[in-house]
């Protein structure tokens, strides 16, 4: 049988799998509950008062992030989450990531009584934007140009137009200049075959590793991740991210 469909290497490798396997996969994944749960969320924002409490800001952030990642969709504890993760990202001077957590929160039911301490952060929010925007003038900071020059402008997975895949019986398969390309250019961006993140390396947030403050698509660091709507587990940096991640998996 050629095993040229997907659907036919996942039936091939699971004919070879014997109910023993099974069953010690079934209890290490036991061991890793990933349900959305209120009641731990509820505890993770708990943890997360105390660390704002103490003016510990970003620790803060990843424990409301875990209480968003742990609060089921539509929850009292997921807007609460919101709502007190925008203050820590306030606090940390991330006033765009506030303001998507402010407006999560308004648009999860957050109490009424309560909504003119986000309407008033919204406020403070623009404000700092603003000033921001005033000071970088139309032109752009030099830090922008060197990430965009850095990350070759639009160029994605594939190749520049400046260079072509070619075969030949001496060189097999290599990349042909068509025109010149200047020294340090991006010429080709490859996907890797596959990444990890290593659950074992912990960072100055203490309890918090790789997982809970890295995208699981792109392994970018994050403070405000975008929790998967399926389970407690997986969060992202953003919703293209995870849209992507879901399309793939």
């Amino acid at each position: 049988t050629s095993l040229l469909e997907i659907d036919d290497v996942f039936k091939f490798a699971l004919n070879l799998t014997n109910q023993n396997e099974l069953d010690f996969l079934q209890s290490v994944s036991t061991r890793h509950l990933v349900e959305k749960d209120p009641e731990e969320a509820a505890k993770s924002r708990e943890r997360g008062n105390s660390s704002f409490k103490a003016k510990h800001y970003k620790a803060a952030a990843l424990h409301y992030s875990q209480g968003i990642c742990l609060a089921p969709q539509s929850s009292e504890q997921l807007c609460l989450c919101y709502a007190n993760r925008s203050a820590a990202l306030y606090h940390l001077q991330s006033y765009q990531e506030c303001l998507g957590d402010i407006n999560k929160a308004l648009d999860s039911d957050y109490p009424t009584h309560l909504s003119h301490k986000l309407l008033d952060r919204r406020s403070l929010c623009l404000s700092h934007l603003a000033g921001r925007e005033n000071k970088s003038g139309a032109v752009g900071s030099p830090a922008s140009k060197k990430n965009e020059s850095a990350a070759g402008g639009d160029l994605g997975f594939g190749t520049c137009v400046k260079v072509s895949v070619e075969h030949s019986a001496e060189k097999g398969r290599h990349l042909l200049a068509g025109e010149y390309v200047a020294a340090g250019e991006v010429i080709l961006v490859d996907r890797p075959y596959s990444c990890v993140l290593i659950p074992g390396k912990r960072g100055g947030q203490g309890v918090f590793g790789m997982e809970q403050r890295c995208c699981h698509w792109c392994l970018a660091e994050t403070l405000s991740p975008v929790q998967c709507e399926g389970c407690s587990y997986s969060r992202y940096c953003s919703a293209a991210c995870q849209r992507a991640a879901w399309e793939e998996h």
